[in-house]
Formats: structure tokens, C-alpha cells, sequence
């Protein structure tokens, strides 16, 4: 009895901090259009992927059940909100499976969710899960998998015909290989590749699909002694290769998270270089051959990039984290010039771990992204919802 009244004291408290900090009274979104919101139950919940719709916006991940006498499995968290980054409603995919979403795919009538399933043995399959605009579940999860392996998405990109790529990394008996499977939504699997090096680790971040039908991939390669580096491949719509480089510096890590295609059709890459206390958030300039055209650090200090986006009138706007001291880490938006130097710079959070998963600049021409927020100790995330103007302002 004495352990459930200390359990309730603490949601108690949590779901108060969340309250209160949502009450920031220079913030306006009514009349700004600027906000920053936490959303959660007080267990970890930490949004990796967020997209705009007609009238507000979606963010994926994962929540967990702050229950010290139940074990905290995953389970997929979703949060609908208005255009002011007020909830409307969310959803738990609640199951005896361990579930966590990576992305969001926003259709004409419906979005798709993609992430992982693990099950008691440990193994993993890549899972769509479909739910209309109102936030109900449209059949069953799908699950594409096989016995043995594990499997997880990471992206998914619509292709014609309602077919979809599913991307990620496949772990069979500790060989680690991109993943990419284009399935359709009555769960059959056209065709799979897995690509990757033998007793080395390859893992796939993002596929996008070129102008002219053409897939480009996106990751990180393991090599020897076991150095990062950015991996990109070109390759036909049926993952037929083109051509394949990894570029890295020799001895640096160098990870690559998220790729988009910049307006010149060439593409860009954002990652980390380095390690530790001396990892740097990086951006990799490519022409459409693959040439690597520049490399940037742009933000002071350490960090990491995760995701990364196209501007309207020019440059980039990135997400990612950055050390602030004491191990621990703030949201961090990094706005850059086309040729990837920082035009501004600002971090958000408090003393504890605070980052930025996704980023996209907004239908006024604002700056979303969401991530995750510690308000309380290391094993209670909120999901972090934040929108600034274009200079990256949250305050008049």
C-alpha cells in the first residue's frame, strides 16, 4: 500500500510539472502562432516524427507506463493537435508487444505509422499501423517479418500504385544490413533487399524517391574497427544499384540520420561527426552524382543532428541536440544558409535531457519540431512540442 500511494504522489507531481509548464504566459499561440507544448503520462515518452495536416499537426512515438509493478513496454503514442499545438486527442496502441512508431506518413484521407514490434523471444518485425484523420486505427497492424530476425523501420515512403518502402536495418544471427521492403497496404511484401557488408554493421536511416522514379538511400556503414561512416546509394525502383559511396574522414565517426533532396537536385545530409564530448552536428552537401560537394560543423559546441528540411525562400532548418554541460543536453534549431552556414542558432529545454527528433517549417512559414523533454530524472520523458517564428523566437 505504501509503494501505490508513493506511485500516485509521484504522477501526482509529474502531471503538475506538466501543468504548470505549459503556462508560459509571454507565449501566445492564438495570436503568435508560436508555442511550446509537453505531452505524456509521466512514464517515457519521446516523439521521433511530426508532420503538418490541413489544421494542426501529428506527432509518433513511444510512451511507457509510469507502473512500478508493471514491466514498461513500449507502446506506439500518437498526439493529434490544432494549428496552436492544442492536443485534440491521442492515441495508445497499447499491446503485450514491445511497440515504438519512428514515422508518420500523412495521406489524403488517413496516415501511416511505421516503427517495430518485438515479442517475448526478443525478435522484432517492421510494422504499418493505418488510422484515419480522426485518429482511429483502420484494421490491423501489419507486420512484415521473418522468424529469427530482427527487423526495424525506421521510414516509409508512398510509391504509385499504393505501394510503400519500408526502410531500416534487419539483424540476422549479429549481421547487420539495410533493410529496404516495398509492401502494399494488404500486407504483401513485392520484393526485399538487404544490403550491407559481410561481418560488418550497415543500418538505413531514410529512402526518398528521386524526380525521375529513382530511390535514394540514406544511412551509416560500420567498417574497420568499427568507424562510422555516411553511406549513400542511388539505385532503380526496384533497388537495382547505380552507384554507391561512403564518405567519411579516416578514424571519425561520421553518422548519417536524415537526407532530403535540396532544390537544385542535388541532396543533403545531417548526422554527427565524431564522438563523445567532441562530436559535432554535421551537414553534407551532394550533387546529384553523389560528388560530395562541402562539409559543415555549423553549431557551436557538441551535438547530434537528426532531422533536416528545405526552407522556402532558401537554406535549411535543422533539429537535433546539444550539450549544455553535466551530461545533458538541450533542443536545439540550427537555421543555415544554402551553402550551410548558420544563419541563427537556439537551444530550448531546462537542466536535465532535452532533444529535437523532427523538424519542418510550418504552412506560415513558422518553425515546428518535436523531440523529447526530461522534467523529471532521466527515465520520465514528455514528448517536446515546439514552434518559433522564422528568426527562432518563441517570446515576443
Amino acid at each position: 500500500m505504501k509503494l501505490k500511494s508513493t506511485y500516485l504522489l509521484l504522477v501526482v507531481l509529474i502531471l503538475s510539472g506538466l501543468s504548470s509548464c505549459n503556462k508560459n504566459e509571454k507565449v501566445k499561440p492564438a495570436v503568435t502562432g508560436k508555442f511550446l507544448k509537453f505531452f505524456g503520462n509521466g512514464g517515457m515518452n519521446e516523439a521521433e516524427s511530426l508532420v503538418e495536416t490541413s489544421d494542426g499537426f501529428i506527432l509518433v512515438g513511444y510512451s511507457t507506463m509510469l507502473d512500478p509493478q508493471k514491466e514498461r513496454n513500449k507502446d506506439i503514442f500518437i498526439v493529434k493537435t490544432d494549428k496552436n499545438g492544442n492536443r485534440q486527442w491521442e492515441r495508445r496502441l497499447a499491446s503485450d508487444y514491445d511497440e515504438q512508431a519512428r514515422h508518420v506518413l500523412l495521406l489524403d484521407d488517413r496516415f501511416l505509422v511505421t516503427g517495430y514490434r518485438k515479442d517475448s523471444t526478443g525478435d522484432s518485425q517492421a510494422i504499418v499501423a493505418q488510422y484515419d484523420l480522426a485518429g482511429n486505427l483502420i484494421g490491423e497492424v501489419l507486420s512484415f517479418g521473418s522468424k529469427n530476425v530482427k527487423e526495424d523501420a525506421y521510414h516509409i515512403t508512398a510509391l504509385p500504385g499504393n505501394e510503400f518502402l519500408l526502410s531500416g536495418v534487419r539483424d540476422s544471427s549479429g549481421q547487420v544490413n539495410m533493410y529496404l521492403t516495398r509492401i502494399n497496404l494488404s500486407e504483401d511484401v513485392i520484393w526485399q533487399r538487404n544490403v550491407g557488408v559481410l561481418t560488418q554493421k550497415d543500418s538505413l536511416s531514410k529512402v526518398l524517391t528521386t524526380s525521375d522514379g529513382n530511390l535514394l538511400w540514406c544511412g551509416t556503414a560500420w567498417r574497420a574497427g568499427n568507424v562510422q561512416d555516411v553511406r549513400c546509394i542511388l539505385s532503380t525502383p526496384e533497388a537495382g544499384l547505380i552507384w554507391a559511396y561512403e564518405y567519411g574522414s579516416p578514424n571519425v565517426n561520421e553518422s548519417g540520420r536524415d537526407i532530403i533532396i535540396s532544390p537544385d537536385g542535388g541532396f543533403v545530409v545531417t548526422g554527427t561527426q565524431g564522438a563523445g564530448a567532441n562530436r559535432k552536428i554535421m551537414v553534407m552537401k551532394f550533387g546529384q552524382n553523389g560528388s560530395l560537394q562541402w562539409t559543415k560543423t555549423p553549431a557551436s559546441g557538441a551535438g547530434d543532428g537528426y532531422s533536416i528540411r528545405n526552407v522556402s525562400n532558401g537554406g535549411f532548418i535543422l533539429t537535433g541536440r546539444k550539450d549544455i554541460g553535466n551530461e545533458n543536453t538541450d533542443l536545439l534549431l540550427l537555421r543555415l544558409n544554402a551553402d550551410g552556414e548558420p544563419l541563427w542558432e537556439k537551444r530550448f529545454g531546462g537542466t536535465r535531457n532535452d532533444a529535437g527528433k523532427s523538424v519542418l517549417e510550418a504552412s506560415d512559414g513558422f518553425f515546428a519540431a518535436a523531440g523529447y523533454a526530461d522534467i523529471y530524472d532521466n527515465e520520465n520523458h514528455v514528448f517536446y512540442f515546439i514552434k518559433v517564428d522564422t528568426d527562432g523566437n518563441l517570446n515576443d
